[in-house]
């Protein structure tokens, strides 16, 4: 899930690596708040107590804001859902290996037919789909619900006759480290097209593929000046936040890619209930009929097709 900067611009300012960022909260929100604030702030840690709370405790020493407070990671929080409630972030010292404490979290996932591991893990399975992500500490793990979301949408047959075909193009809207992308070319999707804001991410993606010894086509460019044409008759992915989401619908919606109308749209970075609501109509203002969905913990991913499909 791709996320904005950290207020103040110094998202990728090094600090000293003896240094961590403890964000206490109500253990409920930790998962959400987690996946919210990953990219922003780099991979993380949670430990819970007994008394009803967790604290993520995050290594920005390569990535993320020397300058994080509290009104800066509240920021980067949605208003609703309670999430910005009981939020208590402090600085300090540690005296540990924090990248080694980090790849310890990072443990091979299956979703479907997908089998997502770190490199020091062993391949996959001879019958799934192996994907080796390298994240490093610019982008977590990519494992939180919103990705596995989109995995196991991709994966669906909803609505597909027998001989319909789940493959085709597709467009992966800010990659990241190119996890959603690796593995649709896995999963016999092309030509693929990756693109991100992020020249860091552009460079993840590169080397996470060449990796994985697949090809696809991966540019540096916004979201809003991302030619239209790409999105034509497309798979498009977009794991992001709601309101990139909404920015994407809202392309469709403006009529500027009429003519280019993905035939399915997977949407995640979205919480349950107001957040889904909004994107449910945007997507239907813009011509879009929400067809599946995927549900885990406080987020939803959706499945988008044009109305009438």
């Amino acid at each position: 899930m791709r996320h904005m900067p950290v207020a103040g611009g110094a998202r990728r300012e090094t600090i000293a690596n003896d240094r961590a960022l403890y964000i206490s909260l109500p253990a409920a929100h930790a998962d959400a708040v987690g996946a919210l604030l990953m990219d922003s702030l780099g991979p993380y840690e949670e430990r819970s107590d007994r008394i009803g709370r967790s604290t993520l405790i995050f290594f920005p020493a390569c990535h993320g804001s020397p300058h994080a407070t509290e009104s800066t990671v509240s920021a980067l929080l949605p208003a609703e859902g309670g999430l910005r409630d009981g939020v208590v972030v402090k600085w300090r010292r540690v005296s540990r290996d924090w990248e080694e404490g980090w790849r310890d979290h990072f443990r091979p996932l299956v979703v479907g037919e997908v089998y997502v591991r770190p490199p020091w893990a062993e391949p996959a399975p001879f019958d799934l789909h192996d994907v080796m992500i390298n994240p490093g500490l610019a982008f977590g793990t990519g494992l939180h619900p919103t990705t596995k979301g989109v995995l196991a949408l991709l994966q669906r047959r909803s609505g597909f006759t027998d001989t319909e075909s789940v493959g085709g193009p597709l467009v992966d809207v800010g990659t990241g480290s190119g996890i959603l992308a690796i593995a649709a070319v896995r999963l016999g999707y092309g030509p693929v097209t990756a693109f991100d804001i992020d020249p860091m991410a552009v460079e993840a993606a590169e080397s996470n593929a060449t990796a994985n010894g697949v090809s696809f086509e991966v540019y540096g460019v916004d979201l809003a000046e991302a030619p239209v044409s790409i999105f034509h008759d497309s798979v498009v992915l977009a794991n992001l936040t709601e309101g990139a989401v909404l920015q994407l619908l809202g392309r469709f919606a403006s009529g500027e890619a009429a003519p280019a109308r993905p035939r399915r749209l997977l949407l995640a970075g979205i919480l349950i209930g107001p957040q889904e609501q909004r994107v449910s109509a945007v997507g239907a203002a813009a011509g879009f009929s929400v067809v599946d969905s995927y549900h885990e913990g406080e987020w939803v991913s959706l499945e988008l097709w044009p109305a009438g499909s």
